[in-house]
């Protein structure tokens, strides 16, 4: 085989690693981690770094190569990488590229020169109108000028934001333009690519469920707050962005963690549902909370879009002594039975506006037609717009409350998306 480097790229789960492992047992290699996460230290449990043990039976390089504190860029690991290549080469080994941090595969295998660096000023400005505006108000401004762009980024994504707006004013051309997001990396003449692919994505999520139950078994919330103790850390890092530490990280800012929702009697148990990824759901890259399929319209009766059943859910509970949160993963023919249970019902109800056809659905998923907010038991306000919701909610005898909602569909969310429950004073 005539190549330099091999590289082994994969979603969450599908199993590089063991893959990587497997093959280090047969050719003389040397890892090097395509990971913008592993980078950071002191951040084990929620990257799922590899193990002492393992990296002791074989090298693995650019992990903990950075404080959390500390940024690394693609360009950076672009040219670590390749030094990495030479010298690993120079031992007479192969090194073994694995990773799924795609940004860092585009810039190793063809790297962005085109594109600017960071102006300080542009971004001071972006900030400002952020802290007086909100992001979501400078995503639509980027909607307008690089829609292409603005569509795959959540409206709160602001990093990314910011430096889409802030190529726009340096280049006068859109990101887009400049470098084809989400492209995979095509062949290289120095480095031969495997991709693993799962045919079953159910199974993937399924075990991506499962190591995450894991991870909370092992103490991931426990270190994220070694963390979000420190006092030079806070949320807008590029580490504190790492999917799972971000949504604790927010916890710990304002909400409560499951353990301490157990702790204050708040909660006996928390339920995570996994997101579906069929094709209709995730045309639109709009599925983004469980309020956008199901909600709640009486203590025994849901609202819920057609098709959202038998999905992965996890069960957290208190745990026994010495444990601090006992977690199980349902199958998805558990799914109505644990969310009954976590009511403290036998069965409920499902409402559904049904579709006569995927087109239709899409339709009524972007209209956020099951996305609803109880003001009392069996009494809702809807959107006026998604009347095939809110008719089969008036056949099933609830009332519902039509707004026309014109502007709350601007910030891109249903009814209870886009309202915050206040309560005040008698007086």
């Amino acid at each position: 085989m005539n190549m330099r480097a091999l590289m082994l790229l994969g979603p969450t789960a599908s199993g590089k690693t063991a893959l990587a492992l497997e093959l280090a047992r047969h050719l003389p290699v040397e890892i090097i981690s395509v990971d913008s996460a592993l980078v950071y230290r002191d951040m084990d449990i929620g990257t799922a770094k590899p193990t002492t043990e393992e990296r002791n039976s074989t090298p693995h390089h650019l992990i903990d190569i950075r404080d959390p504190v500390q940024s690394y860029s693609a360009a950076e690991f672009a040219t670590d990488a390749w030094r990495l290549i030479d010298e690993i080469e120079a031992r007479g080994r192969l090194p073994l590229l694995v990773g799924g941090t795609m940004l860092y595969a585009r810039t190793l295998l063809h790297p962005m020169d085109d594109l600017p660096g960071a102006r300080p000023d542009i971004r001071a400005r972006l900030d400002a109108e952020a802290a007086e505006h909100g992001w979501p108000y400078l995503h639509q401004r980027l909607a307008t000028l690089d829609p292409i762009t603005a569509q795959r980024l959540h409206a709160t994504d602001a990093q990314r934001i910011q430096r889409a707006l802030e190529i726009i004013e340096i280049t006068g051309q859109p990101l887009s333009t400049l470098h084809a997001a989400g492209q995979k990396p095509k062949a290289h003449p120095d480095i031969r690519i495997v991709s693993l692919e799962p045919g079953d994505r159910s199974q993937l999520h399924a075990r991506i469920a499962q190591r995450f139950a894991q991870m909370l078994e092992h103490g991931f919330i426990d270190e994220v707050k070694r963390l979000h103790a420190r006092p030079e850390l806070h949320a807008e890092l590029p580490a504190m962005r790492t999917v799972g530490y971000r949504q604790v990280w927010q916890m710990l800012d304002g909400e409560r963690s499951p353990d301490t929702l157990f702790e204050a009697g708040v909660a006996d148990r928390v339920i995570g549902v996994h997101m579906p990824d069929a094709a209709f759901y995730t045309q639109l890259e709009a599925v983004m909370h469980l309020d956008t399929l199901m909600t709640m319209v009486s203590p025994d009766t849901y609202l819920r879009f057609p098709g959202f059943t038998e999905v992965t859910t996890v069960e957290i509970e208190p745990a026994a002594a010495g444990r601090s949160l006992q977690v199980t993963v349902h199958d998805g023919s558990q799914m109505d039975a644990v969310l009954a249970r976590a009511a403290g019902i036998d069965s409920f109800r499902v409402i559904s506006p049904g579709a006569s056809d995927e087109a239709e659905a899409l339709r009524e998923l972007a209209r956020d037609s099951c996305n609803v907010v109880a003001l009392a038991p069996g009494r809702v306000i809807g959107y006026a717009h998604n009347q095939r919701a809110n008719d089969a909610l008036r056949k099933a005898g609830i009332e519902v409350v039509e707004t026309p909602g014109v502007e709350l569909v601007r910030g891109r969310g249903g009814s209870h998306c886009m309202t915050c429950p206040v309560t005040r004073d008698a007086v």
